[in-house]
């Protein structure tokens, strides 16, 4: 079964800044990738992803301690920035 995921904010780690696009899976591999919008048959799931991002699964997000002040999260993340 394929799914398009779509009205995404696709997070590509070889590209400068997440851009609005869509990504069609099929089975466990991505067949096609586009930024903008993305034409595909019937017989596809759709999912409307409303803007959230999309990352792959390998993209390491974690911060190594970054997040250890004594404030609150908000500045945490603005300190870690």
């Amino acid at each position: 079964m394929a799914i398009l995921f779509e009205n995404a904010l696709l997070l590509d780690p070889e590209a400068k800044a997440p851009r609005p696009g869509a990504l069609l899976v099929e089975g466990e591999r991505i067949r096609d990738v586009a930024f903008g919008g993305l034409s595909v048959g019937e017989g596809v799931e759709r999912r409307d992803l409303g803007g959230l991002g999309l990352a792959p699964g390998f993209l390491d997000v974690h911060y190594h301690g970054a997040f250890v002040f004594d404030i609150g999260l908000p500045e945490a993340l603005a300190r870690a920035a």
